[in-house]
């Protein structure tokens, strides 16, 4: 990580996605479906940070592996898992089809104001903010 401090993957279908749409092609079979595919890719190769698009919200998870919330053991630079960004929350209609209950994974979910993502990186630190309309 001397040369490349963090890695960042980005798709269109998200991989873990709060969303009530099972139906055959629905965002929720489908993210399941990415997990089984994409998640030991991911890990092997340590990627921080996964923006995806497709459902129309903003939403957020912890370090995540495996459907659960994983922390990093060791030095504070230690690598726990992708942290998952749907960030479709610019252009067309809002999604609202979200769980009642927000899922333990989600630290933010929101499907009531269209705005972008901004970030930036350093050696250190990379930070994205939600920048609503």
């Amino acid at each position: 990580r001397e040369v490349t401090p963090w890695v960042v993957a980005v798709g269109h279908r998200p991989m873990y996605v709060d969303s009530t749409d099972w139906g055959v092609e629905g965002h929720a079979p489908t993210a399941i479906e990415l997990q089984h595919e994409l998640e030991a890719l991911l890990v092997d190769g340590k990627v921080d940070l996964c923006l995806w698009g497709h459902h129309h919200s903003y939403q957020r998870t912890c370090a995540v592996v495996g459907g659960v919330c994983v922390e990093s053991s060791g030095p504070a630079a230690a690598y726990a898992g992708p942290v998952h960004m749907v960030i479709g929350m610019a252009g067309a209609e809002l999604s609202p089809e979200i769980e009642p209950e927000r899922p333990r994974i989600f630290k933010a979910v929101d499907v009531t104001h269209f705005g972008y993502t901004r970030g930036s990186a350093n050696r250190t630190h990379l930070t994205m903010e939600f920048a609503s309309n």
